[in-house]
C-alpha cells in the first residue's frame, strides 16, 4: 500500500493519480468531477474514478482501489450512514 502524506501544494494528487493509473486502479473520492478535471489537467487518460454512489450500486470491479483524501471519504460515509458523526482522529500503520 502506498501512502502519500505531505502538505498542500507539494504534488500529492498528481503523484497519487499517476500511481493509480500505473497500477490500473480505480480511485474512490468524494467529488468525481473535480478529480476527473485534475486527471485531465495532468494528462492522465482513462482513469476510473468512483464515488459512494458507484460503490453502493456495484459500479466498480476487482481492480485495485485507491482512496483520494481518505479522511474526506470516511467523513462522507459517517455523515450519510451514521447520522452525522464527526471524525476527530485516526491512526495508520505503514508497512516497513
Amino acid at each position: 500500500m502506498k501512502i502519500i502524506a505531505r502538505p498542500r501544494g507539494t504534488g500529492k494528487t498528481k503523484e497519487f493519480l499517476l500511481d493509480a493509473y500505473k497500477h490500473n486502479a480505480q480511485v474512490l473520492t468524494t467529488n468525481k468531477r473535480a478529480l476527473y478535471a485534475k486527471a485531465d489537467a495532468y494528462g492522465i487518460p482513462d482513469l476510473t474514478i468512483l464515488d459512494w454512489n458507484d460503490m453502493m450500486y456495484g459500479n466498480f470491479d476487482e481492480r485495485p482501489l485507491y482512496i483520494n483524501k481518505v479522511v474526506d471519504v470516511i467523513q462522507e460515509l459517517l455523515n450519510s450512514d451514521f447520522d452525522g458523526i464527526k471524525l476527530e482522529g485516526l491512526n495508520i500503520t505503514t508497512e516497513e
